[in-house]
Order: C-alpha cells, then sequence, then structure tokens
C-alpha cells in the first residue's frame, strides 16, 4: 500500500488516517442504522399492539422485516448481474481475451514445435553462459 501510495504522491499517514477515518464512519452509520430500524420496529409493534392482539402484531413487523430483507437481496442481485455483464462485455472487448483462445488452440496444435524452440533456447542460454 506504500508503494502504491508513493506512486500516486500520497504521504502514507495522512492516507492511514483517511482511511481509518472512513472505517470509523462506516461502522458508526452501521451501528446507528441499526438501532434506528430497532427502534423502528418496536414503535411500529407497539403500535400494532393496540389494535391487533401482540402475536399478530409480532408476526406482522417479522413479515415486514422479511419482505425488505427479500427486496434489498433482489436488488443486490440486479445490481451485481448488471455488474457481471459490465465485466463480461470489457473482458469480450480487450484485446488480450480477444486472442487468448486463438494463441491457445495454437500452442496446442504446435506443441512439439514449441517444446523444440524452448528447448533450443535454454541450450543457446546455457552454452552463451559458458
Amino acid at each position: 500500500m506504500r508503494a502504491l501510495a508513493g506512486l500516486m504522491g500520497l504521504k502514507s499517514p495522512p492516507l492511514r488516517r483517511r482511511v481509518a477515518l472512513l472505517l470509523g464512519s462506516l461502522v458508526a452509520v452501521g451501528l446507528f442504522s441499526t438501532v434506528a430500524v430497532g427502534f423502528l420496529c418496536l414503535g411500529l409493534y407497539l403500535s400494532l399492539a393496540t389494535r391487533l392482539p401482540p402475536v399478530y402484531a409480532a408476526l406482522l413487523v417479522a413479515l415486514i422485516g422479511l419482505l425488505l430483507a427479500a427486496l434489498s437481496v433482489s436488488v443486490l442481485v440486479l445490481a451485481a448481474r448488471r455488474t457481471q455483464r459490465a465485466v463480461t462485455r470489457t473482458v469480450e472487448a480487450s484485446a488480450l481475451a480477444a486472442l487468448a483462445p486463438s494463441l491457445v488452440a495454437l500452442a496446442a496444435r504446435h506443441t512439439r514445435v514449441l517444446a523444440a524452440v524452448a528447448v533450443g533456447a535454454l541450450a543457446f542460454m546455457a552454452m552463451r553462459r559458458r
């Protein structure tokens, strides 16, 4: 990380402070969001418990939570599929990815020639060192 930060012209201690501040902020947001959702569910339960029996109020709050979780998972799956399609398009557009199958097929057809060239190159390098 230091080498990468050095190449980009960033100094390491300020970068570490920024990362620590970002991670701390994310942990705090997650914690406060969890507490807020918990109190929201408690308030919903208490308001429903005055109109419905407590068991049905608890089941209704749990059902709402399940529906929100299913919605979150479906959005996450859609986003992952979109990202996968973008990555696939990028890889297909890459020149190396376009040439790799033909190069592998060529190498598979001419393995003996490639082996002979490799042995010849090794022999040449060994003779050159002496």
